[in-house]
């Protein structure tokens, strides 16, 4: 079970208003194509699922706020939907609802490409060096890199190199390291960051930081403006906007540094959107808090849910 979850999460993404999934290498979108995140298709095929033609069997499925990346087996990153700015990585800032390769990716030194993660309106990759190179819009230094003009291909994050997971929020991005610690940049408001401080709306945060105290991660899961992060031992910390409940900790506070999700073990996977968090369990359950308005179980009560409710 534990193997089947690893690969859901890289073969179903949803955007703000679209969906995609991946079948034996195809993918295949539905939903809103306004903004031409799901390709070239009439508003009556938009309400069933359609693939995505003129693109090479997929291995991993990102999608952003209204973008949709694919990555192939030989390192190479297709992007569509809205490039405003820059989310589709191919050296332009035209929209396109047709897939365009990424610049650069699977040739040196952005060769050997592994994992991508998809944000607001920013994109990382991470390199099989270890390394990452991120690319779109940096108003808050959310590629990693000083100047925050918008890069329309990729560019290395500074100070990374020993990378082995990566996940993209709304203006921000977590990597986590081989020794289980993590490091984060870009957006701050509400501390999302895990520095033990919040940010100016426009103060970038360009510079990948330890978060203090946080180690033996297995893996990270970012929303709008929060962060989550499950420990080996089956734990979940969270920290970032709470206003919704979304960390867990049974408050409606922000937190600037992490802080674990109450009543809640043995969490085997980890997900994260907008302003609400889940964890799988060992025995299969699962669990939710935050902003549960859509989909809410019956007799589970109102939002928001600042500790863990069954499904």
């Amino acid at each position: 079970m534990a193997s089947w979850r690893c690969r859901a999460r890289t073969r179903f993404c949803t955007g703000v208003a679209h969906g995609c999934a991946l079948a034996a290498g195809a993918v295949y979108c539905w939903g809103d194509r306004v903004r031409g995140a799901r390709g070239a298709v009439t508003a009556a095929e938009a309400l069933v699922p359609n693939r995505i033609v003129d693109l090479p069997p997929a291995v991993e499925l990102r999608c952003g706020r209204t973008r949709t990346c694919a990555r192939h087996a030989d390192g190479t990153v297709r992007c569509w939907g809205e490039n405003l700015p820059a989310g589709l990585g191919d050296g332009t800032t035209d929209s396109s609802r047709a897939p365009v390769r990424v610049v650069g990716l699977g040739d040196a030194p952005f060769d050997g490409v592994v994992e991508i993660a998809a944000g607001g309106e920013q994109t990382c990759a991470r390199l099989g060096s270890g390394r990452v190179a991120c690319w779109g819009k940096n108003d808050v230094g959310q590629l990693g890199v000083s100047a925050n003009e918008p890069r329309t291909r990729p560019v290395l994050v500074d100070g990374l190199s020993d990378v082995i997971g990566l996940a993209s929020g709304f203006g921000h991005t977590c990597a986590l390291h081989r020794n289980g610690e993590v490091s984060c940049w870009g957006w701050n408001v509400s501390g999302q960051l895990g520095t033990g401080h919040v940010s100016r709306d426009d103060v970038p945060n360009p510079v990948p930081t330890r978060i203090a105290g946080l180690d033996d991660v297995v893996e990270l899961a970012l929303g709008h403006a929060h962060s989550c992060a499950r420990k080996r031992d089956g734990s979940v910390w969270c920290w970032g906007a709470n206003d919704h409940g979304q960390l867990g900790d049974g408050q409606l506070v922000d937190r600037t540094s992490p802080v674990r999700v109450v009543a809640l073990e043995g969490a085997v996977a980890v997900r994260a959107a907008a302003d609400r968090s889940c964890a799988v369990r060992r025995d299969d359950t699962l669990l939710c808090w935050g902003d549960l308005r859509v989909g809410t179980p019956p007799g589970t009560g109102t939002v928001p849910r600042a500790a863990p409710v069954a499904w």
